[in-house]
This record gives C-alpha cells, sequence and structure tokens, in this order.
C-alpha cells in the first residue's frame, strides 16, 4: 500500500500538529503511523462523534475507539458562529475550514483537536484530557498513554479530515448536515452529470441550420492556475501528476484519435449517413459502445466488410464499435449533411476533439455507495465556452443516448454531456498514461484516475476521498448555477483611478445588485456558496460583502486585467470594463520593406527588396528603439496613443529574439505578409503593388461563342489579370457555373495576344475528354485542339493537347515537351502531394498554370497547400509550415484568426463562388441546362456495333412496310445498351464500370450528396430503373426511393412526401411516364435525364416535376449522352430544329423509318 501522506489540508495539519504536540514521539508513535501506512487499520465506522475500528497487531487485531467528550454549550457556539460569519459559511458551503475559524476557536478556548494537557492538580501533575479512547491490546493503560493502535487510529483520521475537513466538526458533535440544512443548500455529491430522460424527440426546428463548432481555448493554464498543490486524496501531488497528464495528452491525442485514411471512406460515410445510430452508456462509464443499424440490409456483407478494422460484433440488424473507433471515423467524413443522427454526431465528434485537444475536460466522482467504491468519470470543463457549445448543439439532439440498465434513452442535455463524458473517459484509458512518480506501484487512486479502475472507499482513510475529490474540482462547476456575477472595472474621473465592483443577477431576472445587498437576499445560500471558489481567484470579494466598490493598486489592477478576468470569464463572470480596455493590443513583430527603384516585375522584387524589422501597434509602426524607449519602465500594461497594450517580460524577450534572427525573405514572403497585414511598405514599393494589382481592364475574346454570365466574364478576367502578373491561380467555382468556359475564355486571349505562343497542356480525367472536346468546339472553334489520349497516342501541332491524369504519370514525352499553359481540371486529383498524379502535373514547367476544381478541400487543408504548391509553387511555404500555422489550428482548435488569415492570403490567387452566394444567383438563369457526354465501354462498344450491323443487313432486304417495326426495335436496343449492357442483355454483372453513362451518374451523385442537395433521376425504362436502384445502393450505399407506373395510389404519394419531407433520401428515380406528369417534387434542386426521350416537351416536362412554382433554388438540369453513338446524332438534329425556330422539333421512330439506308447507316453507325 503507497505511503499515504499526512496533512495536506489547513484542519488536516493542525490535527497532526496538535497531536504531536500533545503525545510523545516515541517508538509507539512512530509504529502508529506505519501501521495505518501499510493499511492494517480495519473495518473504519465513524458514527456520529464515535470512531471506532479493528487494529491489526503483533498477535491479532485490536478494538480501538475513540470519542471527544461532548460539549453542548461549545456545540451551540460553533454552529452561531457559522450563521453569523457569511465567509466561514461560504466556506462550510464548499466544504472548507478557514484559519479565521480556528483563530476564532482559539480566542474562544475551543478544544477542537486531541489535548493532553498536563497540569497541577494537588502535588501531582494529572493530565486533562478532552477525549476518550480504548483498545483491547495488552499495551493499552489509559487514554493519556495511547498505545500503537490508537495512534493508527489517530492517523486515521486524520487522512478523513484531510479529505473531508467537516469530519473535524462531527467529531464534536456538530451535524454538517443540520447547519447546511438550515442553510437551504443540497450537501450530497452530485452525479457528474445531471441524469434526465425522455420519450422519444426529434431534433428542434433549427436543426436544420448548419453545424457550429465553437473555438475551445486551451484550458490546461486555467486549470493549473485554479488547482491546489498536494490535495488531500493522493500520496503524490495530484497538480503535479495531473500537469503531467495534459502535457501527455497533448502527444497522445493525434495518436488515438489519428483520422482514418481508407479508400472506402466515402462509402463508410455514406453508410453513417443512412444508419440510425445509438450510444450505450452505463453509470459507471465503463461499457461505452455505438450501434450502428443498417438501413440498407441487403448490402449486409459490403458493410461488414467496410467496418471489419473496428467493430466489435455485428447480425443483421447491425454492428457494435467502441466509442473511440467511432469518433475517429466521425472525424474522417469530410461532410456534416445527412440524417439527423449524422449531423448530431458529426458535431459532437469535433466538439469532442476540440474538448480534449484544449485539455478542457476534468476528473469528476462517481460514487457507489451500496459497494463502498468510486470510479473517476472524466468530464467537460464547464466553461462558459463549453456552456455556448452546449446552445449551439442541443437543437440538434435526438433520441439516441441510452442507458445500460434502464434502457431508456436520455433528454438532450444529460445524452449529450453523458456522450462527452463517456467517449472522455475511454480515451483517458486508451492513453495508458501513468504519472512519472510511483510510475511502476501506482497508487490505487490513480488507478482509478487513469486507468478506469474501481477505488474501494471501505478501508480507514479512505472515506471520504470522494469528497476530497468533489472539493478539488469544484471550482470548475461555478458556471451551474441561477446566479450571473459581472465583475466591473470603471475610472473614476475624479482621481482617474480605476475601483472594482461585484454584481449579481438572478435567472430570469434584470435587476442587478452589488454583491453586498445580494447577500442580503440569498435566502438559499446559493450565492453565498459561489463565494468561496471566487475568493481563490479574487481575494478582494470578501471586502464586497460590506462595501460596494474597492479600489485595485497597480499590481492587483494589471493581474486583473491580465489574469483572473480571463479565469473568471471561463468560469462563466462577465467581465466589465472601460472602453479603453476592451480591446488591449499584442504588439506584434512585422517587416519594413524598401526599395530605391520600383521593380519591373514581381520576378525582379527580390533583387532589389530591402527590409527592417518594426513593432506593429494595430496600424501604427515603431522602430525597434522606439518600441524599447515605449516599454522602458513600464508595466504589463502600457499606454499608447488612445490605447492599452499589454506585453509580459516573456512575450518581449521572444520578440526581441526573433527580430534579431537573420532570416532571409523571398518575393513570396513579402506578398503573404501584405496580405496578412504584418507589412509596412515604402512609397516606392506601395506604388509598385498598387499597379502590380491594379485592374488591368481587359476585354475578353471576341471569338469566344458564349453568353457569358456577368461573375464569368470577372472569372476570365480576374484570372488574366493574376497569370499577366505571373502569378498562377486556381478557379474554384462551384460545379455548373462554368469553369470550363471561363477557361476556355482564358486560353483564347493569352493565344490571341501572344502571350502564350506554345502549346497548352490540358490535364482532366479520363471520364471528361468528352466534355472538353465539346466544350472547345462548341465555344472556341478557332483553338485547334488534339487529344493525347491512347494507346496509339503521338503529339499534334495544336495549341491545346488535352490529356488525362493517368496518361501523365506514364509519358516521359509529356514531362520532356515545352508548354507555356497547364490547365488541370478536377485539381483535387492532385490533393496528396506525394502521389504519383500529383508529382507529374508539378514536373510540368509552364509559364501559365491554372488549376480548376470545384472541390479545392475535401478532406483536409493540406488538399489546399498541394492545388496551390501547383499553381503558385512556394507562396504558401513548406508542406509542415503550413499545417502547423494554418491546417491545425484552423482544423482541430477552430482557430477563427488563423482561418481569416489563410483566407486574407488565398483569396487574391483563389476565385471561388458558390451556386448560393448573393451575387452570383441573381445571375444565374432560374434552370441551369448541361450536357454530360458519356464514352461507351468496350462492350457496350462492341455490343453496339454488332446490333447496327446486324439490323443493318435485315434493312437492305426488308420491304418498307416492315422498316418501322425494326427501326423502333433498334432504337430501343441501342438505347438500353447505351444506358446498360444489362438493360439489353438482361444478364450482364451488374456493375457500374460496364457503362459510361453509369459511371459519369456516380461522380455526379457523388457531388451531389456531398452537397447535401437532392437530385430526381429520370428514365424510360423501368428495368433501367431497377438497375440502376441495384448500383447506387452497392456502390454508394444510399438506398433510392423509386417511383413507376405499377404502384398504387397511396404508394406513390408515401413515396412522394417522404422524398419531399426526409433529409435522409437525396436520390429518386422515376420511370419517366409514371413521375413526368402530376408531381410536384420541389426538394429535389438536380434533375438527371438518364437517356433522353428525343422530345424537349416530354424532357422539360419531367424537368418541371423540381423546376415550378415552389422551388426557391435554381434547378441544374443534367442531360446525359452518349459521344459518337445515335444520341449525340439525334441531339445535334433537336438542337437544329429548335435554332430554326421549328415548330416540330420532336426526332421519333417514325421521322427515322422515313430515312433511306444510307441515311439511317450514317445516323446509327
Amino acid at each position: 500500500m503507497a505511503k499515504i501522506k499526512l496533512g495536506t489540508t489547513l484542519s488536516g495539519a493542525l490535527w497532526l500538529q496538535n497531536i504531536t504536540k500533545s503525545f510523545s514521539i516515541d517508538s509507539r508513535f512512530a509504529r502508529g503511523k506505519t501501521y495505518f501506512n501499510k493499511g492494517y487499520v480495519k473495518k473504519f465506522s465513524l458514527v456520529d462523534n464515535f470512531v471506532e475500528a479493528s487494529v491489526k497487531g503483533s498477535y491479532g487485531n485490536y478494538s480501538t475507539n475513540f470519542d471527544f467528550d461532548l460539549d453542548e454549550m461549545m456545540r451551540e457556539k460553533i454552529i452561531a458562529y457559522f450563521h453569523s460569519n457569511p465567509m466561514a459559511q461560504s466556506s462550510l458551503l464548499n466544504g472548507l475550514l478557514e484559519q479565521s475559524f480556528f483563530d476564532w476557536c482559539e480566542n474562544e478556548q475551543i478544544m477542537l483537536f486531541p489535548s493532553n494537557e498536563k497540569k497541577i492538580i494537588g502535588i501531582r501533575y494529572r493530565s486533562i484530557l478532552n477525549y476518550e479512547a480504548l483498545c483491547t491490546c495488552y499495551d493499552f493503560s489509559e487514554p493519556s498513554y495511547p498505545c500503537k493502535h490508537i495512534y493508527a487510529l489517530l492517523f486515521a483520521l486524520c487522512a478523513e479530515i484531510d479529505n473531508n475537513p467537516l469530519v473535524l466538526l462531527k467529531l464534536h458533535g456538530v451535524e454538517v448536515e443540520e447547519i447546511v440544512a438550515s442553510l437551504e443548500i443540497e450537501h450530497e455529491l452530485e452525479y457528474p452529470v445531471a441524469i434526465n430522460f425522455s420519450e422519444d424527440f426529434a431534433p428542434r426546428d433549427d436543426a436544420k441550420t448548419p453545424l457550429q463548432i465553437l473555438h475551445q481555448e486551451d484550458a490546461t493554464h486555467f486549470i493549473m492556475s485554479l488547482l491546489p498543490s498536494n490535495p488531500p486524496f493522493a500520496p503524490v501531488d495530484y497538480k503535479v501528476a495531473l500537469a503531467e497528464f495534459y502535457k501527455a495528452s497533448k502527444v497522445a491525442l493525434p495518436q488515438i484519435l489519428t483520422p482514418i485514411h481508407n479508400e472506402n471512406m466515402d462509402k463508410i460515410e455514406r453508410l453513417f449517413k443512412e444508419s440510425k445510430i445509438e450510444i450505450i452508456a452505463d453509470k459507471s462509464m465503463r461499457t461505452n459502445k455505438a450501434i450502428l443499424k443498417h438501413k440498407v440490409f441487403r448490402q449486409e456483407d459490403t458493410i461488414i466488410e467496410l467496418l471489419e478494422p473496428y467493430i466489435i460484433n455485428s447480425n443483421k440488424l447491425g454492428c457494435t464499435l467502441h466509442l473511440i473507433d467511432f469518433m475517429r471515423l466521425f472525424l474522417s467524413f469530410k461532410s456534416e449533411e445527412g440524417s439527423a443522427y449524422y449531423r448530431y454526431f458529426y458535431q459532437l465528434c469535433r466538439v469532442g476533439y476540440l474538448l480534449l485537444h484544449a485539455n478542457a475536460f476534468i476528473p469528476a466522482v462517481i460514487n457507489e455507495d451500496a459497494k463502498k467504491r468510486l470510479f473517476i468519470a472524466w468530464t467537460p470543463l464547464g466553461t462558459q465556452s463549453f456552456h455556448e457549445q452546449l446552445e449551439v448543439t442541443l437543437p440538434h439532439a435526438l433520441s439516441c443516448v441510452r442507458h445500460t440498465q434502464r434502457g431508456d434513452f436520455f433528454d438532450a442535455l444529460s445524452g449529450t454531456k453523458m456522450f462527452l463524458s463517456a467517449l472522455m473517459r475511454d480515451y483517458v484509458t486508451k492513453m495508458n498514461f501513468m504519472h512519472k512518480k510511483s510510475i511502476k506501484n501506482p497508487p490505487d487512486i490513480s488507478k482509478a484516475f487513469f486507468c478506469g479502475e474501481a477505488f474501494s472507499q471501505k478501508a480507514a482513510g479512505r472515506q471520504n476521498i470522494d469528497r476530497a475529490i468533489a472539493n478539488t474540482f469544484a471550482i470548475f462547476m461555478l458556471a451551474k448555477n441561477r446566479y450571473t456575477l459581472i465583475a466591473s472595472l470603471d475610472l473614476q474621473e475624479q482621481d482617474q483611478q480605476y475601483r472594482f465592483s461585484l454584481y449579481v443577477t438572478q435567472e430570469g431576472e434584470e435587476t442587478k445588485l452589488f454583491l453586498k445587498d445580494a447577500l442580503t437576499n440569498d435566502s438559499s445560500k446559493e450565492l453565498l456558496k459561489l463565494m468561496a471558489p471566487i475568493r481563490t481567484i479574487l481575494p478582494e470579494v470578501e471586502d464586497l460583502f460590506v462595501a460596494q466598490s474597492i479600489q485595485l493598486e497597480r499590481n492587483s489592477f494589471e493581474n486583473f486585467i491580465l489574469e483572473r478576468a480571463s479565469l473568471l470569464s471561463a468560469l462563466g463572470v462577465k467581465i466589465e470594463l472601460p472602453k479603453e480596455l476592451h480591446n488591449l493590443i499584442k504588439p506584434r513583430l512585422a517587416i519594413l520593406a524598401k526599395s530605391k527603384k520600383s521593380p519591373n516585375s514581381f520576378l525582379d522584387l527580390q533583387k532589389i527588396l530591402e527590409y527592417d524589422w518594426v513593432v506593429a501597434i494595430g496600424e501604427h509602426k515603431l522602430s525597434m528603439e522606439e518600441f524599447m524607449e515605449l516599454v522602458k519602465e513600464q508595466g504589463q500594461i502600457i499606454s499608447y496613443k488612445e490605447s492599452f497594450i499589454t506585453l509580459s517580460a516573456e512575450e518581449l524577450k521572444n520578440l526581441l529574439a526573433s527580430a534579431k534572427k537573420k532570416t532571409k525573405l523571398t518575393s513570396y514572403d513579402i506578398l503573404r505578409e501584405k496580405f496578412s497585414g504584418n507589412l509596412f511598405l515604402d512609397t516606392t514599393l506601395e506604388n509598385f503593388f498598387e499597379k502590380l494589382f491594379r485592374d488591368k481592364n481587359l476585354e475578353i475574346s471576341q471569338n469566344l461563342h458564349a453568353d457569358l454570365r456577368a461573375y464569368q466574364s470577372r472569372g476570365i478576367t480576374w484570372a488574366l489579370n493574376n497569370l499577366l502578373n505571373n502569378f498562377g491561380v486556381i478557379l474554384a467555382d462551384d460545379m455548373g457555373l462554368g469553369k470550363t468556359v471561363q477557361t476556355i475564355g482564358i486560353l483564347l486571349y493569352l493565344y490571341e495576344h501572344t502571350y502564350a505562343q506554345k502549346q497548352a497542356l490540358v490535364v482532366v480525367p479520363t471520364s471528361l475528354l468528352n466534355n472538353w472536346q465539346n466544350e472547345l468546339s462548341k465555344f472556341a472553334p478557332t483553338l485547334d485542339y488534339a487529344l493525347y489520349y491512347g494507346q496509339a497516342r503521338t503529339m499534334e501541332t495544336s495549341k491545346i493537347i488535352i490529356t488525362t491524369y493517368d496518361t501523365l504519370k506514364r509519358d516521359t514525352l509529356l514531362k520532356e515537351h515545352p508548354f507555356d499553359v497547364i490547365v488541370i481540371d478536377e485539381a483535387q486529383k492532385i490533393k496528396n502531394p506525394d502521389t504519383q498524379a500529383a508529382i507529374a502535373v508539378k514536373g510540368i514547367h509552364a509559364k501559365y498554370k491554372i488549376a480548376l476544381s470545384g472541390t479545392p478541400v475535401e478532406n483536409s487543408l493540406s488538399e489546399l497547400w498541394s492545388i496551390f504548391d501547383f499553381a503558385l509553387h512556394g507562396y504558401l511555404g513548406e508542406l509542415s509550415h503550413f499545417i502547423n500555422r494554418y491546417a491545425k489550428p484552423i482544423e482541430i482548435e477552430k482557430d477563427t484568426t488563423a482561418a481569416a488569415a489563410l483566407k486574407n492570403i488565398t483569396a487574391p490567387f483563389m476565385l471561388r463562388r458558390l451556386k448560393t452566394d448573393k451575387s452570383i444567383i441573381s445571375d444565374l438563369p432560374d434552370k441551369i441546362v448541361i450536357d454530360e457526354y458519356a464514352s461507351l465501354n468496350p462492350k457496350q462498344a462492341a455490343l453496339y456495333q454488332s446490333v447496327v450491323d446486324t439490323t443493318m443487313q435485315k434493312l437492305e432486304t426488308l420491304p418498307s412496310n416492315e422498316r418501322f417495326g425494326l427501326i423502333f426495335k433498334l432504337i430501343t436496343e441501342l438505347k438500353q445498351i447505351c444506358n446498360h449492357p444489362r438493360n439489353f442483355d438482361k444478364q450482364s454483372p451488374l456493375e457500374a464500370e460496364l457503362s459510361g453513362k453509369t459511371e459519369m451518374l456516380l461522380e455526379i451523385l457523388e457531388s451531389i450528396v456531398a452537397k447535401g442537395e437532392k437530385v430526381l433521376i429520370f428514365t424510360q425504362y423501368v428495368e433501367m430503373a431497377n438497375i440502376l436502384a441495384e448500383i447506387i445502393e452497392k456502390s454508394m450505399l444510399i438506398e433510392p426511393l423509386r417511383l413507376d407506373g405499377s404502384m398504387s395510389k397511396n404508394a406513390r404519394q408515401n413515396v412522394v412526401d417522404t422524398f419531399e419531407q426526409s433529409s435522409e433520401n437525396p436520390i429518386f428515380i422515376l420511370s419517366l411516364k409514371a413521375g413526368g406528369v402530376g408531381l410536384n417534387l420541389t426538394s429535389a434542386s438536380n434533375v438527371i435525364h438518364y437517356d433522353l426521350w428525343f422530345n424537349p416537351a416530354v424532357e422539360n416536362q419531367a424537368t418541371d416535376r423540381a423546376f415550378r412554382i415552389g422551388q426557391s433554388k435554381n434547378v441544374f438540369v443534367y442531360r446525359f449522352i452518349t459521344k459518337n453513338s445515335f444520341e449525340e446524332k439525334i441531339d445535334n438534329m433537336i438542337k437544329a430544329k429548335l435554332a430554326i425556330g421549328e415548330m416540330s422539333i420532336a426526332v421519333g421512330e417514325k421521322n427515322i423509318s422515313s430515312m433511306s439506308n444510307e441515311e439511317i447507316s450514317t445516323l446509327f453507325r
């Protein structure tokens, strides 16, 4: 058993001091202490004021007991003391006895401790005792000369008094509960989480709003500032131990909760979006788990295979995961859109991570009275910022956290806190931490704190440890009350001194009272209880029991502003400061850049650049000499102009050390600091940068055959202004806003004005080859292009060379070929800088670099760095610096300052507009129609050609009256082949890879679903709807809703209502005949025509299911067309008719059957 440290509190120390003074320090005394430390004191019991125990001795166990002589007058005086002394009451309510109480007892000659005073009575010295003691051992003779077993009992009592000083009052018959009850305060230890149960409940209406995850300040300093040294519940100093623990947590967190990198993460994310989630937690928080209940039952094997590394067990209804793995998965998910369950835990896991990262979690006691043992829970630190986070989290809560024993669901608040606490407990256990002192043989209490073990309180010296732990961490619960405290600092005009006041408001009331007045009205004494922990931060509070305000001396004033105000604020105390103290300015190191002559271009800047370090104070700059003169012989708060600056000695030391470093700055460093606001320029450079970024009023090429929207014109000129300044650009407009046509406009300008003379390389995913060819032909017929793709590829002399990422990775010719321009579409393909694609793309040297991406950040900000590393190599520095400076603070800590800084330096070179932007919405048509071209898969192409050849042979000999039937059959079969071979032959595997259209569909659906949007998919064939439903379910783990002509009226209405009202069903597949009319489906903002009807009226009628009255969003319509097939040729025929305003624009079987064999052959081949 670990040696127990005694006398760690004032009460325990005085007990130890008095028994040391009252009794002889002999071998009995020393052996009694050894007996206690070895755990020989058994069956310890304190009832009323009577203490007894069995103490193990050399020859067996001995019964011992001890009690004070009760003095009713003394008892009444003690009770009266507390009733008349507000500060003493406050301490008592927090389980403490103050020095002032012991001083009063001494003045009143009240003997609280064992006394063995020797007095002369008659002619002899006699012992005057205030206690009785008895032991059954042979050494015991009288109470004034205790045996070692009595000493052991007295040491056990010392440990109990350390853990709970109020035991000392109990020994004298002063029932603390009686005093506390008269003060109307609950004295029982609370469970760490207030437990309330609820019937099933759904998220509140405002749960549809965007999730908010608030930044949490690092709490380590806050906790360490308020934690006392040597708290009594452990034989080691737990202030030191917890300092070690929180430091270790900083290292352990990214290792334990590292995001999961899995090639199937998109599927796993979608599975969670489509599942019902339950969390199971028991009272001791030792058996916590997450249960995932699948909606997509047919894919059970796929689901188990996906989650196999993370699940505990599984069955047909779902699977069970450890909370740590559950959280790691959620931290890896990139989209917040999904079911109510998904959104709630997406937010909650990030909140939990932020709390852990900020060390904003503390130990709390869970008592099991029946078994006389305790467990240590870890709960969120109850700071003001946590309560603010709760306010924005609870609207998203729903019935999903369940009590293990009862089986009932917790309400929103209890469930949210229980989940976070269970998560923190599992995390701490996973850390495998133990403090350095006694690491090989840790005390039992440390195993409870860090290993999740139960701690028995049966032994002597342990029975009040729960109270000691609760008292130690009670200050962190300050924010959990119905009072709001307001700490106010006011400047007195007459003497220009600051005076401090403490005001109180009560929940639901607006009246603001001075503390002394509020205490007079505090019948419940709850406010009084708050004052003891407040006094540990603000000793002056005791003066405010009788005065409205007090004057703060200079040191106290600075300490309050710089230290204590933030501690109080974190505990929920509102801080009111004069205007001049609201925003203290932190001096920062900045650069003063100079040049004797103006650079010819940005590339020349570094050659002629001169710079000095200066100190920036707001918008003002001081030389280092001026700054040192300002701070000389002043405190930490310094008056400057009409503001105050604050600077600690450590901060001044670091600032001076940074200024002495010989840092060589590049042109990009200067540019980055300019946009960060950390750069001062002389007149020459100020004029240079103003001219550099001045709009050049460029005119868009007349050869661009497109009716550009205003935002598209702005995008072209923005990009050209940067490119002509030798800066690469990232065009990151949302999908459907026309990145391709803007890029074509940029290329036209560069070639027409001879800025580009060598070829341009356009690198795209394979699925976009057709689109780029079509867009170039359509919008820029004067720009010749060629494909560099396939086994027989050759380098043509065309201005534009279109290739794929896969080709670029393995082709040596491209790497050596000179280009003036490189464009990369879907630039997120190079998001990982270590991939072959990223290395190959960045290996191409070109004067002008353009990156296109609708999603420049999918999972991590490091992806943005990689795209910038292509477009503007070196601008964002090394990846490690970028991660530490921006990625970690923004992604992990939700640091808004870092986010704003990153936006400032990237915005000049990255243009991102969303469909929802106000400046864009007004510029968009209500309906945007986009033709998407798919290529035939090799098997499709073979089937297609076989059917055409066979049919053409039959047509040669067929009489004219039988042509219609054969043509109809041909069109149907070719449509089905273009859709998917399975649609034609009924036996091909249900695999997306067998159809170019199906692969393209999945890519578009991924983007739509990731943004939380809904989509209608129309097809002419019920069988094709079935095929798509199965492939989508298997590939995306989403069960699409279905509607076809076989469904009853009620069934149709039910599925329509589900789609319109539920966020969990984003995909709706409809057969064109059944779903093309009579439905109102305005929750969808995307429509996909998987196979075209060749009649625009029918197509528009289907589109109008979403594009109709009640639609509040722009509708994007995707028309799927198979490249180099009859679909493309017929679509061109329809568009030609539309262009000349023909009344009959449908192209059907009758039109085609009247063609000659040669015309039919040309159409279909």
